[in-house]
């Protein structure tokens, strides 16, 4: 049985840790990069209106979670943008993600954290033949 993609938070002493779990890794890297988000604001205040696009090249999932979330904060900070839906495609070559967001308002998305930087030591595992669990601490700034 497929695992309904979802994400979730957990504290940890170095920040705030995501957890992405989906019936592939390429949707489990996708629900972490939600939870990501979901660390700034209420991902249902995310309109999917732009987009853009992550490339990076193959590694080891334990070292591809991290570089694949940082990434995506750099191209928060880098566009001032808030990305709320992610389509990956993940093999041993390259990441490759096309990332859905709009333009940050700190008026109407009312930030709860900065993100600073993925940590490393991510946890992946595959649960099933369809149920992959992959987690990741990140360093915030609250407020």
């Amino acid at each position: 049985m497929t695992a309904e993609p979802h994400w979730d938070h957990f504290e940890d002493e170095r920040g705030l840790g995501v957890i992405g779990v989906g019936g592939s890794l390429a949707s489990a890297f996708g629900e972490a990069a939600r939870g990501l988000t979901a660390l700034v604001t209420d991902l249902g205040k995310v309109r999917l209106r732009d987009d853009a696009e992550i490339k990076l090249p193959g590694a080891a999932p334990e070292n591809l979670l991290p570089a694949w979330l940082n990434a995506v904060i750099a191209e928060m900070d880098a566009r001032q943008m808030l990305f709320g839906d992610f389509e990956l495609y993940i093999d041993e070559r390259e990441l490759v993600a096309r990332l859905y967001g709009e333009p940050f308002d700190p008026h109407r998305h009312h930030p709860a954290a900065r993100l600073k930087r993925a940590v490393a030591a991510p946890e992946i595992r595959q649960e099933d033949v369809d149920t992959w669990i992959v987690s990741c601490v990140i360093e915030v700034d609250k407020g």
